[in-house]
């Protein structure tokens, strides 16, 4: 499958239907509530506390195109890897997916052919099997979390790995006083009372000196340092109330959604962490807009700061990245196409306006108005009124500019539609994840208004430059059917070139100079490139490694029929595929009750 088009209009068409119905039904029905029902009494907590050490991987964010996917699938099928300063890396006995599984939203064709097919593929045989855990992210619940219920939560296979949860949410008892505990926050909504219970009665089996492992599918330490304080709550009562109150400790905090790697670490000293690692596969996702550190609420009024120590990419790469989306049209043709459309009903019915509401004009402000030859015009366009189309085509530039102004101030039609566009535009500046202050809420909406403005001019100068294209160097007159099917060519043609490289423009200045649409920058690319994930080890003593691991291109992927049955189906084109560590590995020594 190739990289999801989000700026494909049939696409975002189809996921803005799919999410409102969504909305609809989880309002009236908690589907983790049914969860708890149906689950057995003995669904409670997978436990690994008998090996005496354990290997294991957490993946995010995957399930998008081919080569990105397959690329991590590989790396974490692999028995053993070997990366500079990390020689033996244990494949994972068990592998947590830590939300969004799939792109670009939850069906049961978009799980078969955008994960199980990559992962049965890297992996199609093991043994002994691993173990597969998964918690949703917002793009799984978008059709009510039924096809993630329906591959997660009963036995079934992807390959090598076989699911062994109940429900959404789980919680996984590792050696040495290690736990893990992943929730499913629903589209940012407050945790459920039979998800709370589950969790409260994982906490009464902590004991004093415990270390807790939290997966959570958004990264709310990140959103509660752009105003959005709300999801960080939930985590924090979690800490609060069910781990420290037992006298343990929430030692790192993992997440994926943004898909890039970021790690916080407590500024206290305490070695705790809170780690972004959304690289499983999707789009890559920015880093250069991320806060150098974060005051976290810690109780009713005391905070906490956790300071920014890595990022992959880094943010000189990150900021250089934004540029990549300059040749926006190149990846986003069908939007070009309807920003041309765009521009072409504007223009037919500035067209339209102009023939009712030019000639009424005063004679002596306008005398030459008055000679236009309307009647004589005998195609569609024209007889729907090319007042407008014939000043542009015999006037100077400030006539036009005159003309223009008057058709705006005398027809409803138009100023309505003109307005509906820069409201619109400024609707989706304000839509950006980090517009929560009041500062950054004035600028989206300065840079919005500004955005409509110029693609209504655009689709007004596209008009007129190719009025008088036609008619002073091709001879063509206004009044002929070719020079209106030369005109409707060359509107779409130009436009979608033009309005392209007029998106792009936005997004990256908007970007840099704002932080406006740091997801949608990035979306527009379809940037395959780093990806990453995690690979952690629990040795005979109780200290827990962490190893991020990264690689910088994915490759191309193609079939090899000489493989055998069990081993990976597909093989990279050139070199082979370099995986690295984007850090030092992170350690936590083994605590007194180990």
């Amino acid at each position: 499958m190739p990289m999801v088009g989000w700026f494909n209009p049939a696409q975002l068409l189809r996921i803005a239907m799919q999410a409102y119905q969504t909305a609809g039904v989880i309002s009236l029905v908690d589907e983790r509530e049914v969860q708890a029902l149906l689950a057995g009494p003995t669904d409670k907590v997978h436990d690994y506390s008998a090996k005496p050490e354990l290997w294991f991987d957490f993946v995010a964010d995957l399930g998008d195109g081919f080569d990105p996917t397959y690329a991590v699938a590989w790396a974490l099928a692999q028995k053993s890897l070997g990366v500079p300063g990390a020689p033996d890396l244990r494949r994972g006995e068990l592998l947590v997916m830590g939300g969004d599984e799939v792109y670009p939203a939850a069906s049961r064709d978009n799980y078969e052919n955008r994960l199980i097919g990559p992962y049965r593929a890297a992996l199609p045989f093991a043994e002994p099997p691993l173990d597969l855990y998964a918690i949703p992210g917002n793009h799984d619940w978008y059709d009510g979390l039924v096809s993630f219920l329906r591959l997660f939560c009963q036995p079934t296979w992807i390959g090598g790995w076989r699911t062994r949860q109940t429900r959404s949410y789980f919680v996984l008892k590792l050696p040495h006083g290690w736990w893990l505990w992943a929730t499913d926050i629903q589209l940012e909504r407050d945790i459920d009372r039979p998800q709370m219970e589950f969790f409260m009665d994982a906490s009464s089996k902590l004991q004093k000196g415990d270390r807790v492992i939290l997966c959570t599918a958004e990264p709310s330490w990140i959103q509660s340092a752009f105003g959005i304080a709300r999801p960080y709550k939930s985590l924090s009562f979690i800490e609060r109330a069910l781990i420290e109150r037992r006298e343990a400790t929430l030692a790192v905090t993992l997440t994926g959604d943004r898909h890039n790697y970021a790690r916080f670490e407590a500024a206290d000293g305490s070695n705790r962490h809170k780690i972004n690692a959304g690289g499983g596969g999707a789009f890559l996702s920015g880093t250069h807009d991320l806060p150098a550190s974060i005051e976290l609420p810690k109780g009713d009024r005391a905070t906490e700061r956790f300071d920014r120590t890595s990022v992959y990419p880094d943010v000189g790469a990150s900021r250089a990245g934004v540029w990549r989306a300059l040749p926006f049209v190149w990846w986003n043709k069908w939007f070009g196409l309807m920003l041309a459309l765009l521009y072409m009903v504007f223009g037919f019915v500035v067209q339209s306006a102009s023939r009712t509401h030019l000639l009424q004009w005063p004679r002596q402000l306008y005398p030459d108005v008055a000679t236009i030859p309307v009647d004589s015009l005998q195609n569609f366009l024209r007889t729907a009124g090319a007042t407008f189309i014939e000043i542009a085509e015999k006037e100077p530039a400030g006539r036009v500019i005159r003309a223009l102004l008057g058709v705006f101030v005398r027809s409803p039609a138009v100023l309505t539609f003109a307005l509906v566009i820069i409201a619109g535009l400024a609707a989706f500046a304000l839509a950006s994840r980090r517009c929560q202050a009041r500062r950054d809420q004035i600028f989206a909406l300065l840079f919005g208004t500004l955005h409509g403005v110029l693609h209504l001019a655009l689709g007004i100068a596209l008009l007129v430059a190719l009025t008088k294209l036609n008619a002073g160097v091709l001879h063509l007159s206004t009044a002929s059917v070719m020079a209106q099917l030369a005109l409707a060519i060359e509107m779409a043609v130009f436009g979608t070139l033009l309005g392209g490289m007029l998106m792009a423009t936005y997004l990256i200045v908007a970007n840099l100079v704002a932080g406006l649409h740091d997801q949608e920058v990035y979306s527009a690319q379809a940037n395959p490139n780093f990806k990453n994930f995690l690979r952690m080890f629990i040795d005979g003593s109780g200290k827990l490694t962490i190893f991020p691991l990264g690689i910088d291109s994915p490759g191309t992927w193609t079939l090899d029929p000489d493989a055998a049955s069990d081993a990976s189906w597909f093989k990279r084109s050139g070199d082979p595929l370099a995986v690295h560590l984007i850090e030092s590995p992170i350690s936590f020594p083994p605590s007194t009750r180990s």
